[in-house]
């Protein structure tokens, strides 16, 4: 999701002919920032933010839930199955189970 965001906004800074530090000072904040913004694979940027970028260029994002298919299933699954800590094995099964059902699942956590 983040990729298209991104695309999305790169995309329309280069039509309005908006260079890393117009967009910056667009925004109120420095280029530092906005790289983060830019960068597809920076996935710790909060929602409000790349929100507020991405409305700043004209865009309203809205989010949706959906199941995902059986292939993106699969492999969250792999995942799963490989996770290095029980806090990763722990977020990995929330995405599935949410991937799974389409709709937001309670997180519980483990009671040790």
């Amino acid at each position: 999701m983040k990729h298209d965001l991104v695309n999305a906004i790169k995309s329309e800074m280069k039509a309005q002919n908006l260079s890393v530090s117009a967009f910056a000072e667009m925004l109120g904040t420095g280029r530092y920032a906005v790289r983060r913004i830019l960068d597809p694979n920076n996935t710790s940027i909060s929602l409000n933010t790349i929100s507020r970028a991405a409305h700043s260029l004209g865009f309203k994002i809205t989010l949706q839930p959906r199941k995902l298919t059986t292939n993106e299933l699969v492999e969250l699954a792999d995942k799963l199955t490989k996770a290095p800590t029980t806090e990763e094995a722990d977020d990995l099964e929330h995405r599935f189970m949410e991937g799974f059902y389409g709709k937001p699942y309670p997180h519980v956590k483990n009671k040790t």
